[in-house]
């Protein structure tokens, strides 16, 4: 998605009325929508890995701050949260550790009660890196 001014954000500014971040969120929510739907044909324990695995909206997205600020980073499913960790800075990592933010995120809005109790049991970034790393492959290894 384009989202910069001049020429280019003109010609797409053609297609949508919306400002970019309000058709980011569109269309996520339809995404998350789409993935939950889906999951809930499926039986276990596919069903389980393809609601943990999908995509959240803005709204239900985890949103990293640091010094009540937002750092810029935001992660919309485990995958995204993966990727996210590995680059957060320690500061942030340190304030969303200590307040418990990811168990709560993972066990209310990701739905993955074994991720959230691996996280209640770790202190160190790496710790936690590795082991949201190794259940997401663990999750879509059950689709291959």
């Amino acid at each position: 998605m384009y989202t910069e001014e001049g020429p280019s954000g003109i010609v797409h500014g053609y297609f949508s009325q919306q400002y970019p971040f309000e058709v980011f969120s569109t269309y996520t929510r339809i995404l998350s929508d789409l993935y939950t739907r889906c999951s809930r044909k499926l039986k276990e324990p596919y069903r389980s890995a393809a609601y943990i695995l999908r995509i959240l909206p803005p709204e239900k997205a985890f949103h990293y701050y640091q010094n009540g600020g937002y750092t810029g980073l935001s992660a919309h499913s485990p995958e995204e949260f993966y990727e996210t960790l590995e680059i957060l800075n320690n500061g942030s990592f340190r304030f969303h550790s200590s307040g418990k933010d990811f168990i709560r995120w993972l066990k209310y809005e990701i739905g993955d009660n074994i991720l959230s109790e691996m996280f209640n049991n770790m202190e160190r970034k790496k710790g936690c890196v590795d082991a949201v790393r190794r259940r997401c492959e663990e999750l879509w290894r059950l689709f291959e």
